[in-house]
């Protein structure tokens, strides 16, 4: 960080590359403050979240869009590389729009792995964000192997299991029913839109009542519109690909052995990142040691802080002033300053 004094009528301002803070009141800033002491709080809270949840938000968009993609793909082969998707085209369509945008939204913007008070007060926490604990390159091409390997799960799975449960009938004979390929489209698109959004609770930290809303409202979302698909006819005018292919496809879900084979196929697709955070807590890992350590010099500092306040002196009159807390940024009284600096009051 340095002051730019390239103008000397331009504002005081601090820069960290391409990232500019000035006081409240002045145009062209990515941040404003009205006061020193926000800096500290900007720094070592927004911004090392902001370092945090940015990798997760990276590797997760391209996790899911994989995913759908080479199911697709693998569908593809297994149908003489006709180049026939077994998803209807609006499920396409919104699968980003609406499916799976909200679920990644509220990870980036409210998930929080460690308090406000610990992470303001513990700059070594976030000094590993900026030593790139959180994105690699590693980590990068890890996800998007886990969703090489959860599309063959998300098809494959499924396709056996309807081929399965359809070619018999209740007493062992043929049965006669063949599953078409729309129909295997929409129990992979379900096990696809499932199996995503609960990949990324693996990643959460702390749940409150916005992540609930939007995992479990998007599930709810998703169910009720493939009923829809399922019960109700497609608009006039829409084509039968865009809609009507999925008229009916509810009574797949009713077999029991496609059912019990979609939630063996979730808890495959969950596996690795499951057995990861197994691993992680075992052996223990940089993350979780840098928010024990974090977490213990808090608790040590507030017991600190309570003694000293145990056998401090009353404050003399003469010392104390009312509107010391309210003043700009550069009218800060000297426990103001202290504060800034991170040093005990």
């Amino acid at each position: 960080m340095e002051h730019d004094d390239r103008s000397h009528t331009s504002a005081p301002r601090c820069h960290a590359q391409s990232l500019t803070v000035r006081f409240a009141g002045f145009p062209s800033i990515d941040f404003a403050i009205g006061q020193f002491r926000f800096l500290r709080r900007l720094m070592f809270v927004h911004g090392r979240n902001c370092y945090r949840r940015l990798p997760t938000l990276i590797y997760y968009i391209f996790y899911k869009n994989i995913i759908e993609t080479l199911v697709q793909y693998w569908f593809t082969t297994s149908a003489a590389w006709s180049g026939e998707t077994p998803f209807v085209q609006i499920v396409i369509n919104w699968y980003n729009m609406f499916y799976t945008a909200v679920p990644i939204l509220a990870f980036a913007i409210n998930d929080t792995d460690l308090p406000s008070s610990v992470a303001e007060r513990q700059p070594t926490a976030y000094r590993i964000s900026v030593e790139s604990c959180w994105y690699s390159h590693l980590r990068f091409w890890r996800w998007q192997a886990e969703a090489f390997y959860a599309s063959v799960v998300a098809l494959f799975i499924p396709f056996l299991s309807l081929h399965a449960s359809t070619s018999t009938d209740g007493n062992g004979g043929a049965s006669g029913a063949t599953p078409g390929h729309f129909e295997v489209g929409a129990v992979v698109q379900d096990l696809v839109i499932v199996g995503v959004t609960l990949r990324l609770t693996l990643e959460l930290h702390a749940v409150t009542a916005i992540e609930a809303l939007a995992y479990i409202g998007t599930i709810v979302f998703w169910i009720g519109n493939l009923a829809a698909f399922s019960e109700i006819d497609a608009p006039i005018g829409m084509c039968y690909g865009c809609w009507g292919a999925w008229n009916g496809v509810l009574r797949v879900f009713a077999s029991p052995l496609p059912a019990l084979a979609t939630v063996l196929a979730v808890a495959l697709m969950l596996l690795p990142r499951y057995a990861n955070k197994v691993y992680s807590t075992v052996h223990g890992s940089d993350l979780k040691q840098m928010r024990a350590v974090a977490m213990a010099a808090h608790r040590a500092q507030k017991n600190r802080q309570a003694a000293a306040l145990m056998h401090a002196a009353p404050p003399s009159p003469m010392l104390s002033c009312s509107s010391s807390k309210r003043g700009f940024a550069f009218s800060i009284d000297e426990s103001s300053a202290r504060r800034v600096l991170g040093v005990d009051v």
